[in-house]
């Protein structure tokens, strides 16, 4: 477990304290301060060994205490005096500090500084950042491989833009080394900090924080930053580690108002992130707004900052009369994607170069519409090969094991019958037990192993083990991660197709069969519950896929009978409202209690009550009937739609689908925000997300898609089964009419395929619509 909140801010206040930095009032800027002169109401919160005073730089790094104790000192100011990096003493001595290696970064710092930092900055502070830059570089595999002028230019310097200077790199190294420790490669450690650095300091956006141009210590002590304050952060996290990074900015969007600062990394080229919102390389909320900027452009031109003088300044829209801050125009490597468009052959090169982990972040480019089942197909097989030669995937299959943080879910399955044309149905069956013994979930285990097994006549029987004891042993979150990865792991090893996997469960895994389908429920054709309860669980979500309840008239405990026939109500009354979906049925059976027979292989006639809303009324009086309650024999009426043409989202019934955050898994957060051909994964920090409820439909004869309920976004993933992707797409939502043209590119594929792993996923291209601060809808 990391250290607490609480804990990193202590550790960040030590930190500052120990920097020795005197704070003085403005009153006393008129002659050498000594303790007698320094303002006792600075000293009532510093012990005097905090500070030192230095005759020739009474102004010295006056900025990191202010972190800590500015809002009750208000007076307290730190003046530069202008002066040449030569005429400091401290500067001159710090070459002592240094083995002569390092010599050179110390000139190319001295020699690019503002001058104001040349007066003011000691030998402390740079040995301290030029120390720690080469322990990074000799200590990560990634970082070794940087050029020495990007380690000069974007991993050595102190700061970016005119940030208060802060000793900011031996924390972040020591604070977050071991979150990357298993990263390869320079992106991988960038989209990992860009999340730990965030969500363990408690930093967020907000427009109330308390300046613009807010340095690490600044924002962590405000626990808000504006988005440039956040890149700095994350820059700053980057350097610390050995990654080369530089804050990236735009001072006014051509096609819209406001303005925007971001973060590049360098990972054998220059790609971009959102600091504190972007879960991969190359994708964020101002993508296409970046597109449309203008090189040239004092305004509306794209800077880099460099610390290398360029004869060129990053425009800062909150002081413009600062001019220190040097830059470069990358204005045109934003629009340079969209301009070129891949070949099938340019496609196969790619894909014989690099495996698609590597390409996630950098295959940003454009993808003939007319070729894309092509490009699919190649991308598929890619990814076949990929998993099958994977030591850890093929462990996984041999062992009949998958481990996830730390809850390992192990599982038994059985081959019947012939491969039909299309692949094995996948059967999924939960065993019942929960909140009793190991011992006893094991039996309820091996029972499981065959209890619906003599009703499959094609297919393969899995089941697993629960990762744990407790009563949802089926469906802690650890779970979710583990059916994700077996279904994978069996399309690929077994040639089960992905449209005909159902989920089974009786008693405990009853409880599992009402909450799996209901959270991830594009996995599924079919689930059947047996004997189960749903634990609160909403029913929304089952709109695409076939659902059958079972339960026993006297099953009593804990209400299972009359939940159940309730749950049933729920469902016709979500039925009447969207005829087309919601297929299930219940079966509550007769004279029955816990146990009833929902797996007689011949399909034997069980007796049941025909109407489970009669039954809550009449119970015993009601009506029967005699149904095949062979909970396989029903599902196997059914085949999964990937991309239903109207889908129904209750975003409040989720799950953290985001296997990539633990070794082995793919690194695609979006997984965690999508359901079948819908996605979340929204990154615009002025208007916080609303997702409560989402229902889409679209209409491949009119090319369009209208949204009858939203919060204010959601992302179309579209393929050209859906849509005609070399058309415009019309959306209508809240009685507007939008249009835009969807641009098919390889990092979309490879991102949904990587998200689910299933080939039916598998989408070039995506459209955004999303509701500005003023209101106004947006497609994109």
């Amino acid at each position: 477990m990391g250290p607490t909140i609480a804990q990193c801010r202590q550790r960040y206040r030590e930190a500052a304290r120990g920097q020795r930095i005197l704070l003085v009032d403005p009153t006393y800027l008129t002659h050498t301060p000594s303790y007698d002169t320094v303002p006792k109401t600075f000293l009532s919160y510093m012990q005097l060994d905090d500070i030192n005073i230095y005759p020739q730089r009474w102004a010295l790094r006056a900025m990191l205490l202010a972190v800590c104790f500015g809002p009750i000192c208000p007076q307290q100011a730190a003046i530069a005096i202008p002066q040449a990096a030569k005429e400091n003493a401290e500067l001159s001595a710090l070459y002592n500090r240094l083995p002569e290696h390092q010599h050179a970064a110390a000139d190319f710092l001295i020699e690019n500084m503002p001058d104001h930092d040349a007066s003011n900055l000691g030998a402390d502070f740079l040995a301290e950042h030029i120390t720690y830059a080469f322990k990074a570089r000799e200590q990560f595999a990634w970082a070794k491989d940087v050029p020495d002028d990007l380690f000069l230019n974007n991993v050595l310097p102190y700061a970016s833009l005119n940030e208060q200077r802060d000793a900011w790199r031996k924390i972040f190294f020591e604070d977050f080394k071991a979150s990357v420790a298993d990263c390869t490669t320079k992106g991988e450690v960038a989209v990992i900090l860009n999340k730990a650095v965030f969500d363990r300091l408690n930093v967020r956006y907000s427009r109330a924080r308390p300046k613009p141009d807010q340095s690490p210590l600044e924002s962590i002590a405000a626990s808000t930053a504006s988005c440039t304050g956040l890149s700095i952060m994350m820059v700053d996290a980057c350097r610390a580690l050995g990654v080369p990074a530089r804050v990236v900015g735009t001072p006014q969007w051509a096609a819209s108002p406001g303005n925007h600062t971001w973060v590049e990394i360098w990972d054998n080229g220059w790609h971009f992130l959102g600091a504190a919102e972007s879960s991969t390389l190359n994708r964020a909320w101002f993508k296409t707004k970046a597109s449309q900027q203008i090189a040239g452009d004092v305004n509306r031109a794209i800077y880099a900052t460099s610390f290398k003088r360029t004869g060129l300044h990053f425009p800062l829209v909150w002081d413009r009369s600062i001019t220190y801050v040097s830059a470069i125009d990358v204005t045109d490597s934003y629009a340079a994607d969209s301009k070129r468009t891949a070949t099938i052959d340019s496609v196969k090169k790619r894909l014989s170069e690099e495996p698609l982990l590597a390409l996630l972040g950098k295959a940003d480019i454009a993808l003939p519409a007319q070729q894309l089942e092509q490009v699919v197909d190649l991308v598929w097989r890619k990814y076949s090969k990929e998993i099958k030669a994977s030591a850890i995937r093929g462990k996984e299959h041999k062992d009949k094991a998958v481990s996830y943080n730390g809850k390992t879910m192990r599982y038994a399955y059985t081959r019947v019958g012939e491969k039909p044309a299309g692949g094995y149905p996948l059967y999924i069956a939960l065993h019942g037990g929960g909140g009793v013994p190991s011992y006893v979930n094991n039996s309820q285990w091996e029972h499981m192993k065959v209890y619906y097994l003599n009703s499959v006549t094609s297919g393969i029987y899995l089941a697993p083990r629960g990762v744990v004891d407790t009563f949802n042993l089926h469906h802690v979150s650890e779970s979710y991660a583990c059916y994700d990865r077996i279904i994978e792991n069996m399309v690929v090893f077994e040639n089960v197709d992905p449209n005909k996997v159902y989920l089974l469960g009786y008693s405990a895994g009853g409880d599992a069969a009402y909450s799996i389908p209901a959270r991830a429920p594009d996995r599924w054709a079919g689930a059947a519950m047996s004997a189960g309860h749903p634990n609160g669980v909403r029913p929304d979500n089952y709109a695409s896929l076939a659902f059958l309840i079972q339960v026993g008239a006297r099953d009593a405990a804990y209400r299972r009978n009359k939940v159940a026939a309730e749950y049933h109500v729920k469902i016709e009354a979500l039925r009447a409202t969207h005829p087309e979906h919601y297929t299930h049925a219940t079966y509550v059976h007769a004279g029955r209690g816990h146990g009833f027979m929902d797996h007689a292989p011949d399909g034997a006639p069980q007796k049941v009550f025909a109407n489970p809303s009669e039954w809550l009324e009449k119970e015993a009086n009601a009506s029967t009937t005699n149904v095949n309650a062979n909970a396989i024999h029903w599902l196997d009426n059914y085949t999964r739609n990937p991309t239903p043409k109207k889908v129904i989202w209750d975003c409040g019934t989720v799950v953290d689908r985001s296997g990539d955050l633990h070794a082995g898994f793919w690194p695609t957060t979006e997984k965690s925000k999508m359901h079948y051909w819908l996605g979340l994964d929204r990154y615009d920090k002025d208007v916080p997300l609303d997702a409560k409820r989402i229902v889409a439909e679209f209409d491949k004869s009119s090319n369009s898609i209208t949204v009858l309920e939203i919060g204010n976004f959601v992302r179309f993933y579209l393929n050209p089964q859906m849509l005609d992707l070399t058309k415009n797409v019309t959306v209508l939502v809240d009685g507007q009419t939008l249009t835009a043209t969807p641009h098919p590119n390889l990092r979309t594929l490879i991102q949904t395929l990587l998200d689910r792993g299933d080939p039916n996923y598998i989408f070039p291209a995506s459209l955004t619509l999303s509701k500005n601060p003023e209101g106004t809808w947006m497609l994109e």
